[in-house]
């Protein structure tokens, strides 16, 4: 039976993204291939959430547990500007992570000092709020460089699509997209600067994603070393809730100090 032109489209875009998948990590044989695929397949992945539907401000709320025994919570704050706040307890020490968006500051022992992008990308928390944003398309990943269709990997024990991301110095972050077990859309599975997640701090695996206040949310975020996404710390979320703008800015005004110039 002759194909109709639609499955002979499909047939040929299938086999443009075998041979792209088989072309080995970092190289791309076809840099307009690998463009529209990713295009296509961040299309698939990312939900845009409708405006009517839009909070200024979603907080969310996660206790930290090791070994299945609490030792430190989180709160995220994150806004449809494509920015956030996060407050992180753990181990007696507090620590708070601002990003406008394009820089990350960080408050720790009575300091703040601006970091580095590369420190931004080594920072689980920073990721795990960036791995948010990006499932909402309110920036996150983007907003780190620009992002490649990098190969076919495995991502908690099934197929999934690495992307790599390429800031202005070439230095690099991934990213996972793979089918949940109970679903054939694409999730966003792990993330990290190191593409085996053996380099500390390793990298961070995303489950349990769930449409929650208007927000699509990972209520289970785990920072993993190594091939084998070996577990450290678990996040565990146990609420997300709606705020105004104006909350968010007395939070950040209420917990954030003035930046320290010395650190600039």
């Amino acid at each position: 039976k002759e194909q109709t032109p639609e499955q002979r489209e499909q047939l040929k875009r299938a086999m443009e993204m075998i041979e792209l998948l088989s072309a080995p990590p970092g190289t791309v044989r076809s840099k307009e291939d690998n463009q529209k695929f990713t295009r296509h397949l961040l299309q698939q992945w990312q939900g845009q959430l409708p405006i009517e539907n839009l909070s200024p401000v979603w907080i969310i709320s996660d206790r930290i547990l090791a070994n299945g025994h609490e030792v430190g919570t989180q709160e995220m704050w994150i806004t449809r500007e494509g920015t956030f706040h996060v407050s992180i307890s753990l181990n007696d020490q507090q620590t708070i992570l601002v990003w406008d968006g394009t820089e990350l500051r960080q408050w720790e022992n009575e300091r703040v000092r601006k970091n580095s992008i590369v420190e931004t990308k080594l920072n689980p928390s920073a990721v795990q709020a960036l791995g948010i944003l990006a499932a909402n398309e309110l920036g996150g990943f983007a907003s780190l460089g620009e992002i490649t269709l990098d190969g076919s990997d495995k991502s908690q024990q099934r197929n999934a699509y690495r992307f790599k991301v390429l800031d202005d110095d070439d230095d690099p972050f991934y990213f996972w997209l793979g089918a949940s077990a109970d679903s054939d859309k694409l999730q966003l599975s792990k993330a990290g600067a190191d593409m085996n997640c053996e380099q500390d701090p390793g990298g961070v695996l995303f489950s349990d994603w769930t449409d929650e206040e208007g927000l699509r949310v990972a209520h289970r975020r785990t920072t993993i070393v190594g091939l084998a996404e070996t577990e450290q710390l678990t996040f565990q979320t146990v609420s997300v809730t709606r705020k105004s703008m104006a909350d968010f800015q007395l939070e950040k005004e209420s917990e954030f100090p003035v930046e320290d110039d010395k650190d600039k």
